[in-house]
């Protein structure tokens, strides 16, 4: 037992050692200097992955203590240096190099965090997760924010334990990603087109959750938390979604039409709606694909449903397009062919005239 103390107090990091409390010796920072909010020595001293400045350099003194390597050969010697010259970079993704140090192992360990303690809310916040991952893989500003929320939601079970210091350390780290990750989207967000749409409105839905949290989690006077609530609704609304193109051939129809005006901003309203929830539904997991079935039906001006029971053939067009939704969801026991069976009993009724009005429900229907 003796020996062992012995090899830790030579490898631990030196803040432990100063400290005299026992060291894990984790790395890039030991779990204690994590815990603490402590510079651990790791950080500076021996970073996990050598970057090209720092590849051939001296050893740290703690590193003396280390089993020693053989010297490189000259040939090796040259090998190695042209690994890193700076015309020859190493492989990376979407501009990340393999040996950048943006991301650390207790970053990981957030994601860790994220993917198995995060996903029990239900199907859809799992869905919105895994999915979230996936695109951050390739984007790091929305791979910083998903760090963001899962150190926020440390912070809160932090102090769900009691711990109130590991909370206010999970907390200021939240507050680091985050701001990183709004600097990262501030580029990206100024040209929105159908290939980065996706990802920015996956960054504003995580984004929106983390600054509810910080709202509401800490109370003060009502003047404060109105604050809050304006910062969150600014940050939500500087990133719009690229709306799909299902539903312009009605919208230009209806807007060209000779319909009355206060008609007519009435089916675009409703025709907006449908556009965003088919928007949604479009690469969702089943469980939202139903949802928005339901979700129109609640959303709907109350003036269309007024028009639909006087069975003007522009309301009944509209309901066409909602009948994708319908087919969409086809899989769910109590919707099955109603998506079909609407489409084409609608298309019997209106006749030929309106055929031109009917031609994307119909499309839809043939793609599958």
């Amino acid at each position: 037992m003796a020996r062992r103390a012995h090899n830790k107090s030579r490898l631990g990091c030196r803040v432990c050692k100063q400290r005299k409390i026992k060291c894990d010796e984790g790395k890039p920072a030991c779990d204690r200097c994590v815990a603490t909010g402590r510079q651990c020595s790791y950080l500076r001293d021996a970073p996990d992955i050598p970057t090209p400045a720092s590849s051939l350099s001296v050893p740290s003194r703690d590193a003396t203590h280390l089993p020693t390597t053989p010297q490189l050969t000259p040939v090796a010697h040259d090998a190695t240096a042209s690994l890193h010259h700076p015309d020859e970079q190493p492989p990376c993704l979407d501009n990340l190099s393999l040996t950048e140090n943006r991301f650390s192992l207790a970053h990981l360990q957030l994601l860790d965090h994220m993917r198995s303690s995060m996903t029990t809310s239900g199907p859809i916040f799992h869905y919105a997760i895994e999915r979230g991952y996936k695109l951050a893989l390739r984007v790091p500003y929305l791979m910083d924010q998903l760090l963001a929320l899962a150190a926020a939601h440390k912070s809160k079970v932090a102090l769900e334990n009691g711990d109130e210091r590991l909370e206010r350390f999970f907390r200021m780290e939240a507050t680091k990603l985050q701001t990183r990750a709004l600097s990262g989207v501030a580029l990206a967000r100024n040209v929105v087109n159908r290939e980065n749409a996706d990802v920015l409105y996956t960054f504003s839905g995580f984004l929106g959750h983390h600054v509810l949290f910080d709202t509401f989690s800490t109370r003060g006077p009502l003047s404060v938390t109105l604050d809050k609530l304006e910062q969150c609704f600014e940050l939500n609304q500087g990133i719009r979604f690229t709306a799909g193109t299902e539903c312009a051939g009605i919208l230009q129809r209806l807007r060209g039409g000779d319909l009355d005006q206060a008609v007519a901003d009435v089916y675009c309203e409703t025709v907006n709606i449908l556009q965003y929830l088919l928007d949604s539904s479009q690469s969702s997991a089943s469980e939202r694909r139903v949802g928005v079935v339901q979700e129109w039906l609640v959303r709907v001006p109350y003036e269309y449903l007024t028009y639909l029971r006087q069975r003007r053939p522009e309301a009944i067009v509209i309901l066409a397009h909602y009948a994708v939704l319908l087919h969409r969801a086809r899989d769910y026991w109590a919707v099955g062919e109603a998506g079909r069976f609407l489409i084409q009993e609608i298309g019997s009724y209106l006749g030929g005239y309106w055929a031109d009005w009917l031609a994307w429900p119909q499309q839809a229907l043939e793609d599958g």
